[in-house]
């Protein structure tokens, strides 16, 4: 789905047959809550900079990783709560972009902060080998960030705080306002100290701003679920890729085909990449037999107890050319599995748990 926000509405669409079947677009549904937040969080409360007087001052795009980073993580948080999306699928989302940053080199050189200035030279447009140019991550990096906050808090308050009380302090003021109220950093750090006190200055300077941090797993772990790989998608990817018509190799080969076999992105320095496999090439056959989706996942699987390599036949323009890869990992794809003992629920569960609230008399 696609939305736009507004102060007091939002603008969402789906695809024409998402109430039709609905089940198969129960991936996509996350729009719905990710804009609804942006009343408060963009609209309500906005970074100064991204505030202008009139349409001739150009904004600046200055913490996006609160206006959209912290509300992509509500996104995932109201959805779970409110049913909008099961709670497998959001985990599988955290799972999506967790697994994602493992593979993506980028991060070693460009900062999440530096993102968002994406949107200003890049404007959504692809890009060849976008995991080591990156992308405007501040949303999905972002949103593992304040996960991480989230659970800093309920750590150092025995659960009896979490980022929902940041929320009512930053955003739930002046209600019944429709005018904006602006922030800076020290703001957010400010309320931040207010709720649990910590060097959020610091935690937010590493996280945000310093390039080269490692994979943004803490706050899962902490949240008591870590990154595990399997040889199916897990329920976000797999209604993903079922939509998109699409094989993902990413994690194995290093590469993602679009419906025909043609190759829609390659991984930076992965087995496909270093085989010379590029964005736009086709892949016609694998080990002597015509291409189809099945046909590669299966030679993948089997290379895992073989010593021979992958034999891939692709076309690039009017060339083909027969290229053997050397890999034995076999399928991967990211989940979140629970990591601690027990059945009691995991801080994650909490956080993504319905909320219930006395019946008003």
């Amino acid at each position: 789905g696609i939305g736009l926000e507004h102060h007091r509405s939002s603008e969402n669409s789906m695809e024409p047959k998402a109430f039709v079947d609905w089940d198969d677009y129960e991936w996509d549904r996350n729009v719905l809550p990710h804009e609804f937040s942006h009343s408060w969080n963009g609209k309500f409360r906005r970074p100064a900079g991204l505030w202008t007087p009139d349409y001739r001052t150009p904004m600046q795009d200055n913490l996006l990783w609160v206006y959209e980073g912290q509300t992509q993580f509500w996104g995932l948080v109201l959805a779970a709560r409110s049913g909008v999306q099961k709670k497998d699928t959001v985990l599988g989302m955290l799972a999506n972009y967790a697994g994602g940053f493992a593979y993506t080199p980028g991060r070693a050189w460009r900062s999440v902060d530096d993102t968002t200035a994406d949107p200003i030279f890049s404007a959504r447009r692809p890009k060849p080998y976008a995991s080591i140019a990156r992308n405007e991550d501040y949303y999905t990096e972002g949103a593992l960030v304040w996960l991480e906050a989230d659970q800093i808090i309920r750590s150092g308050t025995g659960g009896r705080k979490g980022l929902d009380d940041f929320a009512r302090a930053f955003f739930g003021v002046r209600d019944g306002d429709w005018g904006e109220v602006t922030y800076d950093f020290d703001d957010v750090v400010r309320t931040l100290n207010a709720v649990y006190p910590y060097d959020w200055a610091a935690f937010l300077n590493a996280r945000i701003n310093t390039p080269g941090q490692p994979v943004p797993l803490a706050g899962i772990e902490k949240a008591g679920y870590r990154l595990v790989w399997r040889e199916t998608p897990n329920p976000y990817d797999a209604g993903r890729y079922k939509q998109a018509k699409m094989t993902s190799l990413a994690y194995s080969l290093g590469f993602s085909l679009d419906k025909d076999g043609k190759v829609t992105g390659t991984l930076w320095d992965s087995p496909a990449f270093n085989a010379g496999i590029v964005t736009g090439a086709k892949i016609v056959a694998v080990n002597g037999t015509a291409y189809d989706p099945d046909t590669i996942k299966a030679a993948v699987t089997a290379a895992k107890t073989s010593t021979r390599p992958i034999e891939l036949l692709v076309q690039r323009g009017d060339r083909f050319q027969a290229i053997p890869i050397r890999y034995s990992g076999g399928l991967r794809y990211p989940w979140l599995e629970r990591a601690i003992p027990g059945t009691a629920p995991a801080p994650l569960d909490r956080l993504l748990a319905p909320r219930r609230t006395a019946a008003r008399r």
